[in-house]
């Protein structure tokens, strides 16, 4: 078997016990929508055609039961009696991570205080992510997943500090408050976009810089260029270091115009070298083709 082959097992199986586990604290039933499946799949990074290969695989080997309602409505869930004892443990560590570190965090919620959440979720997120990398070295599963689910999640870490950003931003909800947005506002959508809640998120720039200012430092980015164009000197040096060696050789007879004198200019790790290696540090790479091998 495949090692890609093999991941991608591990995340559909993943995505299907995820859902069910929500589904349950909703109150609802635990068989699993194909479309829904399908949907976190794809953003994960598996074709459309892998995936249902893949999902064929996994119902003939029982690792997978179907319910097919109708022709357009087919359900999965998780068989955990056909899971090898180490995917099961994966499996059941992933569900216990959101629902044991959140019990723990909501004491802390308590206290409304934006730098004990921060030093709170911090620890625990450092400490999953240790640990997760440790599992998946000795088992070879991919335990880190958990991390990536309790961060990325609504229902994970983004909860605790949406929570206090909106209600220091806002003050106390009001029977007026827009149910309907306020849903919103706590799951995905940016904060950012609403000027009321700018507030609520500095404290808490604020508390990540009081708590770990060397690292808040590398975290900030790069102040952007003031508007305008660079200055011309600094343009045509940028230029310069970006000429293949053949143009080079063929401008090298040209007269150069003088440079300024000045620390940026006369020392040698500013140079057009330098520049060239900063602006192509800062360029964003294409990515990688994430199509699968087929098996």
């Amino acid at each position: 078997m495949g090692s890609t082959k093999e991941r991608d097992r591990q995340i559909i199986l993943s995505i299907v016990a995820q859902k069910e586990e929500e589904q349950r604290k909703e109150r609802k039933e635990d068989w699993v929508k194909c479309i829904d499946i399908e949907q976190k799949a794809l953003e994960k990074g598996i074709s459309k055609p892998t995936f249902y290969r893949r999902l064929k695989d996994m119902t003939e080997d029982c690792s997978l039961e179907k319910n097919q309602i109708s022709h357009k409505d087919i359900r999965y869930r998780v068989n955990f009696k056909y899971l090898p004892e180490k995917q099961k443990q994966l499996l059941r560590f992933k569900l216990w991570v959101m629902t044991n570190i959140n019990n723990q965090m909501e004491d802390t919620m308590k206290k409304f205080d934006e730098q004990e959440v921060l030093n709170a979720l911090a620890r625990w997120i450092g400490a999953l992510g240790v640990y997760t990398i440790l599992k998946q070295i000795d088992t070879g599963l991919p335990y880190t997943d958990a991390l990536e689910f309790y961060v990325k999640q609504p229902g994970g870490a983004p909860k605790f500090l949406r929570r206090i950003a909106i209600a220091k931003g806002r003050g106390a909800w009001t029977d007026l408050e827009d149910f309907s947005k306020m849903a919103k506002l706590m799951t995905d959508e940016p904060l950012g976009k609403h000027e009321e809640y700018q507030s609520g998120l500095q404290t808490f720039y604020e508390a990540l810089e009081n708590l770990y200012p060397k690292e808040f430092i590398a975290f900030e980015p790069i102040p952007e260029e003031d508007e305008g164009e660079p200055a011309e000197e600094t343009q045509r040096l940028i230029e310069a270091s970006k000429r293949t060696d053949e143009e080079k050789q063929k401008s090298s007879s040209t007269k150069k115009k003088p440079r300024p004198k000045g620390r940026f200019y006369s020392d040698p790790k500013y140079g057009p070298d330098n520049l060239k290696a900063e602006s192509e540090s800062q360029e964003n790479p294409e990515r990688e083709d994430q199509g699968k091998t087929e098996e």
